[in-house]
């Protein structure tokens, strides 16, 4: 009679040394196999799992090294038109922090009235010195320009008179005066203390905007009437009843001057 290997990871009782015996050779060996089988296929199932894993993280690599490479390669080497298409490559990373720029802008505007500091130097901060006309209003730093006068007038609790003849505006006519690039500063102080007066009783506006020269609070009443003030009461509590009269009259002289 043949004796028969039982694997060793089995425990056969005597009891059942007989039917062992007279059991065929290959359903005996079938049980080790079976159950070594399905250990196979459970460490196969894992090794599966780890191995789609390990692809999907080297398929992200690859995509991410392709984009960043794709950015780095548009890049033109050539300038061309103008220098144009070097925006294109940088378009991301100026534009990120093209978001930060005007927040620094205003807040290096307020630090420079809070010290004082004089036209001259925000002018040769803001790359503005020796431009005129065109090329400074249209200038993107032109606008903090501004917001450093009007401000500053704000703080300061000027007279439009006083915002007037620091721009240099009481030498020139009324049909002058829109034409010159200081005209912008002084008309956005006036819409900067209309945009006030709309917190303030109307007994305290003329303390705003009241005062000034005939050509002054002419071109107040055209400034405030273009904001919507069109109600002449308003106008002459605003500017007093000369300014209604300094407006008709430059109408008149110069017709439509703003």
């Amino acid at each position: 009679q043949p004796k028969f290997i039982v694997n060793h990871t089995f425990c056969v009782h005597r009891s059942t040394d007989l039917l062992l015996a007279k059991a065929p050779v290959q359903h005996l060996l079938r049980i080790p196999i079976d159950l070594k089988s399905h250990e196979v296929l459970k460490d196969m199932g894992v090794m599966h799992r780890f191995l789609l894993l390990a692809a999907l993280t080297l398929f992200i690599v690859v995509v991410k090294a392709t984009e960043f490479r794709h950015t780095k390669m548009s890049r033109p080497t050539t300038s061309g038109y103008g220098g144009r298409l070097l925006r294109t490559a940088r378009m991301s990373d100026d534009e990120a922090r093209g978001v930060l720029i005007p927040g620094l802008k205003n807040w290096r505007v307020t630090s420079w009235i809070k010290n004082g500091k004089s036209e001259d130097y925000v002018l040769n901060k803001l790359h503005l010195t020796n431009l005129i006309g065109r090329a400074l209003t249209d200038d993107p730093n032109f606008k903090y320009f501004q917001k450093f006068k009007v401000d500053g007038w704000l703080k300061q609790k000027a007279s439009t008179t006083a915002a007037w003849d620091d721009l240099g505006l009481s030498t020139l006519s009324v049909n002058e005066i829109t034409k010159v690039d200081t005209f912008r500063i002084y008309e956005e102080y006036i819409k900067a203390l209309n945009k006030k007066a709309k917190d303030i009783h109307w007994s305290q506006w003329s303390k705003l905007l009241g005062g000034g020269s005939d050509t002054e609070m002419a071109i107040k009443v055209s400034i405030l009437t273009k904001l919507g003030r069109l109600d002449d009461t308003d106008i002459a509590l605003m500017v007093g009843s000369s300014g209604l009269i300094a407006y008709n009259r430059a109408a008149r002289q110069y017709g439509k001057f703003y």
